[in-house]
């Protein structure tokens, strides 16, 4: 064997580890619309949250991603009614984009708070992120070997990327104030793609308006844990 066909070998070989083929998942999934909607107990508030749902072979499969995607929806709709004006009428509205990747289902939401009182209406945004073969859900401390150093690594490539948007003073602001460090508070929502991992971020953590950032996976491949590298799938 030549060294030329040898080295191509191990560079292929090579690219099979860093980013294996797609794992098998549940077979025909596609995205149904669902929506939720009603009052908070004290009648001020009211709260409507369109999302979308999934359908597939694999009932069993289908349903744990559901009740994932269903458990978000919820979640949204019980911190809007904790959080609500005891004051004023209100209104939460949040709308949910689904992704079917090659090896994991995605939902990111991003919602609307309104209400009579200063600086509203205000935008938030959340995401659950799922193994589509079984349902589980995909979390930082799952996705990474160290989740400590994998939010390191996204806090430093959010710096840079809004460095080249955001005045320097501001940049500096938001260091001081610990919102590019290494916490789950500072990562909440995010969602994988074909490139790398899509961070999203709420109104006012940098700024105005809901945020979001692409890290690729070339940053980050390094330190995804070897039995979830299948999220890299391409």
């Amino acid at each position: 064997m030549s060294i030329p066909i040898r080295l191509s070998i191990l560079i292929a070989a090579a690219m099979v580890l860093l980013y294996p083929q797609p794992v098998a998942k549940a077979s025909g999934l596609v995205a149904i619309p669902a929506v939720i909607t009603g009052d908070s107990p004290d009648h001020l508030g009211t709260w409507t949250v369109h999302y979308q749902r999934v359908d597939g072979d694999d009932r069993a499969v289908a349903d744990a991603i559901n009740d994932r995607l269903d458990a978000e929806a919820n979640r949204q709709v019980q911190q809007a009614t904790w959080d609500g004006s005891t004051k004023h009428p209100w209104t939460f509205d949040s709308a949910g984009t689904l992704v079917i990747g090659p090896a994991t289902v995605s939902e990111v939401f991003v919602s609307n708070y309104d209400t009579a009182e200063p600086h509203m209406p205000t935008q938030s945004v959340s995401s659950t992120v799922i193994d589509s073969s079984n349902g589980n859900p995909i979390t930082w401390d799952s996705l990474f070997v160290d989740k400590q150093v994998g939010l390191a690594r996204l806090g430093e490539r959010t710096a840079d990327a809004l460095a080249a948007v955001a005045p320097p003073d501001f940049i500096r602001d938001w260091r001081r104030q610990g919102q590019f460090a290494p916490l789950d508070i500072n990562f909440k929502a995010w969602a994988p793609t074909v490139d790398g991992i899509q961070l999203h971020f709420p109104e006012y953590q940098y700024g105005a308006g809901v945020k979001s950032v692409s890290v690729p996976w070339s940053a980050l491949v390094d330190l995804v844990q070897p039995d979830y590298r299948f999220v890299i799938a391409r």
